[in-house]
């Protein structure tokens, strides 16, 4: 079974949707660790090491101010509707470019306003490191942009083909 380039963008959403369930961020601060995967952090709810010492998610929000990364959030959204562009095929191709191109500038803004906020209220003492999660999906948004804008290219080379075949073509003889 031979995958069609045309599928790339599908595949590549598909894994930026399954690294938001990997480990995507470990908060740290005085020696306790926190991981949480992708949707956890784009939605705020807890994850099991601060669920087994009785915290909820109206807990982490109080104590924390954290409710959930709206631009994280976004990348998720953007990595469903991205997929589901992908499928449709074709003629979805642009947008799709759009999704993809949307969906990393919200991890790359959301990575830049994690570390923002942990120098400015961790006070040095929290740090943060982005897991694999973070980085793969990053990856797949960089390489469902670069797919899509493949693809598109491919296709409009294909449309051109039979025009310029039909221009080489000897005229017939009328003699």
């Amino acid at each position: 079974m031979s995958l069609s380039p045309r599928r790339l963008p599908t595949v590549s959403f598909a894994l930026a949707l399954i690294a938001f369930l990997l480990p995507f961020v470990t908060f740290s601060c005085a020696g306790q660790h926190v991981t949480m995967n992708g949707i956890q952090l784009a939605t705020g709810s807890i994850p099991s090491e601060l669920a087994s010492m009785g915290m909820t998610p109206k807990d982490l929000a109080s104590k924390t101010g954290f409710s959930g990364d709206l631009l994280t959030l976004c990348a998720l959204l953007a990595a469903g509707i991205g997929l589901a562009l992908s499928l449709v095929g074709a003629s979805a191709r642009r947008p799709t470019i759009l999704v993809a191109a949307l969906a990393a500038v919200s991890l790359a803004a959301s990575r830049a306003n994690l570390l923002t906020s942990a120098v400015k209220e961790g006070q040095g003492l929290l740090t943060i490191q982005f897991e694999l999660g973070f980085w793969l999906a990053f990856l797949a948004f960089g390489a469902a942009i670069a797919t899509c804008i493949m693809s598109t290219w491919d296709l409009a080379m294909f449309r051109q083909q039979p025009k310029a075949q039909a221009a080489q073509a000897p005229l017939p003889d009328r003699t």
